[in-house]
C-alpha cells in the first residue's frame, strides 16, 4: 500500500519525465530552499517594525513593566470602553491585576469555558481583543497566533480593533526558522494563523476598505 508521500511522488515523477527532465530528484531539490538572513536581534525587530508599518499596523514599543498600562492609555485615546481577554493567558492575568484599570472605567470580558457560546457577543458587544502570541516573522512582518480553547480563533477575526501582545525574543528571520526552531515538526497545531496587518480588501471599484473581513485595526504591544 502506497503513502500519500509515495503517490505524490509518483506524479512528479510522471510529470518531469513528460517535460524531459531527470526524475530522480532529491527531496531537497524538490521542496527548494528557504530564504536565509544573517540578522541579530536588533535587526530582526527593525524589519519586523518596518514590514507590518508599511501595511497600517500600529506598533508600540514597551516593557514588561509598563506594557498595561500602555494598552489603557491606547484605549481610552481610541475611547474603547470593553476588552475582551483570557484569564488562563498572560495577558488576562495581568490586566486583572491592575488597580487603575478600575479607575479608568475599562470593562474586561473574559473568555467563558464554553467559547462557543461567546459568538454573539464578539460580533455585536465587543469593540476590542487582546491575545499572546507565539512568534513573529521579520523577513515578512507577519505575527504567528496558535487560537485554542483559551484564546479561540474568533478574538483575532471577529472584533473592530485587534491588539496583540508580542515578545521581541520571539521574533525569527522567516518562517522556516519559526517551524524548525519551535519544533512544530514534533507537534503542528490544529489550527495555526499569521497575520499581517488589518483586515483589508479592493474587491469594490479596486479602493482598498479595512475592516471588511475583519478587524480594521492591528495594534502591537512590541515588548523590549
Amino acid at each position: 500500500m502506497s503513502t500519500g508521500i509515495d503517490s505524490r511522488t509518483n506524479i512528479l515523477n510522471r510529470l518531469r519525465k513528460g517535460l524531459g527532465k531527470d526524475p530522480s530528484l532529491s527531496l531537497s531539490d524538490d521542496y527548494g530552499q528557504t530564504a536565509h538572513y544573517d540578522w541579530d536581534k536588533n535587526q530582526r525587530t527593525e524589519n519586523f517594525i518596518t514590514a507590518m508599518a508599511a501595511v497600517k499596523t500600529e506598533i508600540h514599543r514597551t516593557t514588561e513593566e509598563l506594557w498595561p498600562e500602555l494598552l489603557v492609555k491606547i484605549l481610552l485615546e481610541k475611547d474603547i470602553n470593553c476588552l475582551l481577554v483570557s484569564s488562563k493567558r498572560e495577558t488576562g492575568k495581568r490586566m486583572a491585576t491592575q488597580e487603575f484599570i478600575v479607575e479608568s472605567g475599562l470593562t474586561l470580558q473574559t473568555v467563558p469555558d464554553n467559547p462557543p457560546g461567546l459568538k454573539d457577543k464578539l460580533f455585536f458587544d465587543i469593540p476590542a481583543t487582546l491575545t499572546t502570541c507565539r512568534s513573529a516573522i521579520a523577513e515578512t512582518g507577519s505575527l504567528v497566533l496558535w487560537p485554542d480553547e483559551h484564546e479561540p480563533r474568533a478574538m483575532s477575526l471577529v472584533p473592530p480593533v485587534h491588539f496583540v501582545l508580542l515578545k521581541a525574543k520571539d521574533i525569527y528571520n522567516t518562517l522556516a526558522d519559526v517551524i524548525r526552531q519551535e519544533g512544530w515538526a514534533i507537534g503542528m497545531p490544529t489550527n495555526a494563523l499569521l497575520i499581517s496587518g488589518p483586515s483589508k480588501t479592493a474587491d469594490i471599484a479596486r479602493i482598498l476598505a479595512y475592516g471588511a473581513h475583519g478587524p480594521r485595526e492591528l495594534i502591537v504591544l512590541l515588548v523590549e
